[in-house]
């Protein structure tokens, strides 16, 4: 007879077989029907797609290929664990079981056992198939080894996936609280750190949405790991380190269910929380996480309907502690326990209050001593390990002064956050002389934004770090493209990039980013030192664009010297007309019956005849006279000045079209006074 202390049963590793064989049948077929049957599909196996693509040595280890395996043992061992610990769900199940002269070890151990060979059996048959297949003419898709690696990663989904499930149902008591508590286990940092950075994001004023805790949630994550495998499989270099750690990970809570199920009671079989000390805890995290993901969802509207905000996370953590209450307590009749939502209430409007209405510890209002600050990367866009990060002392000064500036709590920026009329990101990444980072995102002004660039742009090491066309990995120059598909020829690239970069390097912001007026396309083909893109004519080939206006004066004289100057502008041969600041706004006026913009449907466009006055430019020369003057006049950008003219394009059916717009200046004033 079997010891009770035996750490395996023959018996209860036969009957977990006898019993769920159907099982592994069906997760036999389902992954024959999803690998096996689409490479028989492949009749010429030597003319696949796959064989052209470099990046990829086996048909198995294809995203396409490895999806829908790794989907399926993602869900297997959910399935698999709620038959097999039937007896911690089941009264009836467990009593019987337990009377059996068989320790609780001995169940356990054995159970576990008999769920891996129904989990590994269908692997490993399909990966047999696999294999005769690549024996048999498909070897040019996929090799011996791929199909061991492809039956590894189905496997390690499966230990991973299972040691959760598992967890979960030791737990609890109940099939349906088991099914929940899986998908908890999995989900509860990931809506936990997600939601807070949302609730961060709506009222911490400075907030940058790069959390790293959300991050490393998502990349610790089991299911995340498992899919992110499935895209970037095979790695370069595999990442053995961090399989070993998830695989501790697991053992983990292998060993964690083993202890749970030796300390907890038969009779809590069928109740959702198997252990009375669960109890608390279940309710008030379900009821948290419900609170917390309502608000956080409806957080960036509570600026306009914070009654609403307030009212909807209210209904929902109301419904669901008590019906947490319900479940947990068997009965209807539990609204005696309305004093543990009030202090959970109360708990929660203080943790939002905390977020709404401080610094969050000093969070909004901190600002680093320039003594303390090694480097600082002041952009709009841009991602973390891209960073441009700048040492030098003209910008590390501005961007501090910015900084403080910005964080004032009587400043119009953090006071009408969303108010502006235009707004524009500046994000500001300090490193620190002990080490760490700062980072903060803010929503600021159109003048502030300029004010604080046109520093920046005064220091030659933040260009050279921030300007495309000095930060792209270029290795040799392809072509050269004008904004209206003029080619430079290839003797004259090197000369024209020359004046090109020497104009940045020289020019302030003002002169690089005017927005409304006249700017052209200049676009640099380039086939860069590293191999990181899309394949034209046997090169990668990679383009940056860069929009000159009159203030490249470099660039001007020298496109006027080679004859491309009158090839700047595009679509010129259409008709021109000056307008004034008074008659665009007349042609771009709403019909006298529409109070705002969102009553109008359709706006019908006008025509130039229905605008009176207008100077239209047909003579050639006069085209001479206003081409010269968009492209030779220099006019800096400069904020909170309004236009006084618009250059625009009129087409065939009179519709008309901005081209470039000027500020009333002496040489505009005495072109337009010039025109009939």
């Amino acid at each position: 007879m079997t010891s009770r202390t035996s750490w395996f049963n023959k018996g209860i590793y036969r009957s977990n077989l006898r019993r769920f064989a159907w099982g592994s049948v069906l997760y036999t077929i389902l992954l024959f029907l999803i690998t096996v049957l689409p490479v028989l599909f492949i009749v010429r196996p030597e003319s696949h797609w796959i064989l052209n693509d470099e990046r990829h040595h086996s048909l198995l280890l294809v995203d396409s290929y490895l999806y829908l395996p790794i989907l399926a043992a993602l869900v297997v061992p959910t399935v698999v664990a709620l038959l097999s610990f039937r007896f911690v769900h089941s009264k009836k199940t467990s009593v019987f079981l337990h009377s059996l002269p068989i320790s609780r070890k001995g169940i356990f151990v054995s159970t576990l056992l008999a769920d891996f060979t129904l989990m590994a059996v269908p692997v490993v048959v399909n990966g047999i198939l696999l294999a005769i297949l690549s024996l048999c003419g498909y070897g040019m898709l996929f090799g011996l080894g791929s199909c061991l690696v492809w039956a590894a990663l189905n496997l390690l989904a499966q230990v991973l996936m299972f040691s959760v499930a598992a967890f979960a149902c030791m737990l609890t008591g109940n099939t349906f609280a088991a099914v929940v508590l899986n998908a908890l286990v999995h989900l509860l940092m990931l809506v936990t750190a997600a939601s807070f950075s949302s609730l961060s994001q709506a009222f911490l004023y400075g907030f940058y949405n790069q959390n790293e805790f959300l991050n490393a949630t998502v990349e610790w994550n089991f299911v995340a790991y498992l899919i992110g495998m499935c895209e970037n499989f095979p790695y370069e270099n595999f990442a053995w380190g961090k399989l070993l750690l998830m695989l501790v990970c697991a053992g983990v809570l292998y060993f964690l269910s083993w202890l749970l199920y030796r300390a907890r009671r038969l009779e809590t079989a069928e109740d959702v929380a198997g252990y009375r000390c669960l109890n608390p805890i279940f309710k008030y995290l379900v009821t948290f996480l419900a609170a917390l993901g309502t608000f956080a969802i409806s957080c960036y509207g509570i600026g306009e309907t914070p009654t609403f905000c307030i009212l909807i996370v209210g209904i929902i953590s109301v419904v669901v502690y008590f019906a947490s209450e319900m479940i947990l307590k068997k009965s209807m009749k539990v609204w005696r326990s309305y004093k543990g939502y009030l202090v959970f209430a109360a708990a929660f409007t203080a943790m939002s209050c905390i977020f709404a209405f401080t610094s969050f510890f000093g969070y909004e209002t901190r600002v680093p001593s320039l003594e303390d600050v090694e480097s600082v990367a002041v952009y709009q866009f841009q991602k973390p390990e891209d960073t441009p990060y700048v040492t030098d002392p003209g910008v590390l000064e501005a961007a501090i002064k910015a900084h403080a500036e910005i964080v004032k709590k009587d400043n119009i920026y953090r006071v009408k956050r969303y108010d502006i009329e235009r707004q524009f990101d500046l994000q500001l990444r300090y490193r620190l002389k002990n080490g760490r980072e700062l980072t903060r995102a803010y929503i600021v002004s159109e003048t502030f934004f300029f004010e604080v660039m046109q520093k920046l742009y005064a220091s030659q090491e933040y260009k050279q770090k921030n300007i495309d066309l000095f930060t792209a990995d270029i290795g040799r120059i392809y072509g050269v493209e004008l904004a209206n598909g003029v080619r430079l020829k290839a003797e004259e690239m090197e000369e024209f990039l020359t004046c090109l970069r020497t104009d940045l390097s020289e020019v302030n912001y003002a002169a690089v980013h005017s927005h409304e007026q006249w700017n052209c396309g200049v676009y640099v083909e380039y086939i860069p030192t590293k191999d990181i893109g899309r394949v034209t004519e046997g090169h990668e080939i990679y383009t940056v664009h860069q929009r000159i206006n009159a203030s490249f004066t470099k660039t001007i004289s020298w496109l006027r010297e080679h004859g491309y100057l009158r090839s700047l502008i595009s679509n010129w041969n259409y008709e021109l007309a000056l307008l004034t600041a008074e008659q665009w706004e007349e042609y771009n006026r709403l019909p006298e019956t529409a109070t705002d913009a969102k009553s109008v449907a359709v706006k019908e466009m006008k025509k130039i005849s229905e605008l009176t006055g207008v100077k239209q430019v047909k003579e050639e020369n006069t085209k001479l006279s206003v081409y010269t003057l968009m492209v030779t006049a220099p006019m800096p950008f400069e904020p909170n000045r309004e236009y006084a003219y618009y250059l625009c394009r009129i087409d065939e059916q009179g519709y008309v079209f901005k081209l470039a717009a000027f500020y009333d200046t002496p040489e505009v004033v005495a072109l337009y006074n010039s025109l009939p």
